[in-house]
């Protein structure tokens, strides 16, 4: 009996050690297929939604505010700095008309105040043009022309520090030429943090000046061309050939008319 007993303990040790195997063994694969399971993919969308890719500050691209390409960092710069400038008003004076050869002023002023009141009194009179433009403490324009000598040429700096207006004057004079437009180019200018500038466009406004041209001038273009195409090439054998000709004919035809009615 005592034996019976000892062998059936020892029966249900075996049976309960199994059954903790089982047991330890599930619950082992249960752990495991939780961790790696749905877990695994929430892990990695969580590192990929934390790592993004920042767009590279070095890389050029077209920034609008410049008209022009330029690294992303100093294109967003000229941005900012673009955002916050304030809105003022341009005046332009432009002679009614001109001759060629004479020469007459142009003048463009800026102002702080979007009004045409503070443009009156920087230009001397009304203006005959006014445009609404972006006002920074440097500015530029140019005044550029088909047919015309501009001076001072090139692009003219102005500083708004002292003031809240500020004038350009262009000496212009119509040249001989087959057409005639003036261009003027207005700018502001921004300084970079390095110390640089940038000019950065605001407006291109053709200006009506119209050219008289006398006919004196004209009769003296028509002489001028001649000449340089009779110096040009053989052109001066060309006019010397239809030269003898039309007075050979014209010879003959005197001939002809001289004869008696009955030869």
């Amino acid at each position: 009996m005592r034996r019976g007993c000892i062998i059936g303990a020892i029966v249900a040790g075996i049976i309960l050690a199994l059954a903790a195997v089982v047991f330890m063994t599930t619950l082992g694969r249960e752990v495991a297929s939780t961790m790696a399971g749905p877990g695994a993919p929430m892990s990695d969308t969580a590192e990929n939604t934390s790592t993004t890719i920042d767009e590279d500050p070095n890389e050029v691209i077209y920034c609008d505010v410049l008209h022009d390409r330029a690294p992303r960092s100093q294109c967003a710069y000229y941005a900012e700095i673009w955002s916050k400038l304030e809105v003022g008003a341009g005046g332009i004076r432009v002679p009614s008309s001109i001759a060629r050869g004479e020469t007459e002023t142009v003048s463009f002023a800026i102002s702080r105040d979007e009004n045409a009141a503070p443009l009156t009194d920087a230009l001397g009179g009304k203006p005959e043009t006014t445009v609404k433009l972006k006002i920074g403490r440097l500015m530029a324009a140019q005044l550029q022309g088909d047919g015309f000598r501009v001076e001072p040429a090139g692009l003219q700096q102005k500083d708004l520090f002292l003031g809240d207006t500020t004038r350009w004057d262009w000496q212009v004079t119509p040249l001989r030429a087959p057409k005639y437009r003036l261009v003027l180019s207005a700018y502001v200018v921004v300084r970079a943090a390095d110390g640089s500038q940038k000019e950065s466009l605001l407006k291109t406004l053709e200006l009506p000046l119209p050219v008289t041209v006398t006919w004196g001038q004209r009769i003296s273009d028509f002489m001028d061309d001649s000449l340089d195409w009779l110096t040009r090439g053989t052109n001066w054998l060309k006019a010397l050939t239809a030269f003898l000709l039309a007075l050979g004919g014209l010879f003959a035809i005197f001939r002809t008319k001289k004869k008696p009615d009955g030869e």
